[in-house]
């Protein structure tokens, strides 16, 4: 799922490409974190 929003970014518009990776990658973060607080 992550993957197929990371090619769709890419070939939508390449430039963009980077900020959008660096964007999900933040939000897999925060999720991460939430969890090993417990707050889901």
């Amino acid at each position: 799922m992550v993957r197929d929003m990371i090619v769709t970014a890419i070939e939508v518009d390449e430039d963009k490409a980077g900020a959008a990776i660096v964007s999900i990658l933040q939000n897999m973060a925060t999720t991460q974190g939430n969890n090993a607080d417990g707050n889901n």
